[in-house]
């Protein structure tokens, strides 16, 4: 699927996020982006302060919440409450899209640092 974004792309290893609707994109609560999770990628265990919700669009999106493994089908939601640990992977050998919506202004703890994700601002 092509798509045209309306804000800046941040990259991330292998992944690369692209917003769609945050707050300095002219949204006010909530803060939405496409999420391209490149072939085989593995993303870090982290947590969020804010509910994220996660629906891979085009495959299998798979999830390790809390020590607990998790397949997400296309079209199904991962939904990551605060202070869960987690970590997403695409075992895929293509990109996988994932649609991402979280609250504005989370942030999230990342090996022991605190940060705000620009995709969410």
């Amino acid at each position: 699927m092509n798509r045209t974004y309306p804000g800046p792309t941040f990259s991330l290893g292998a992944n690369t996020f692209h917003p769609v609707s945050t707050p300095s994109l002219g949204g006010r609560e909530l803060a939405v982006c496409w999420l391209e999770l490149g072939a085989g990628s593995a993303g870090e265990a982290h947590t969020v302060d804010r509910e994220e919700v996660f629906v891979p669009v085009d495959g299998p999106l798979t999830a390790t919440v809390d020590g607990v493994e998790r397949v997400v089908p296309p079209g199904m939601a991962l939904t990551i409450a605060p202070g869960e640990l987690f970590a997403l992977r695409n075992t895929a050998e293509c990109p996988l899209s994932v649609l991402v919506c979280t609250s504005a202004g989370i942030s999230t703890e990342l090996n022991g640092q605190v940060f705000a994700p620009p995709w969410a601002q």
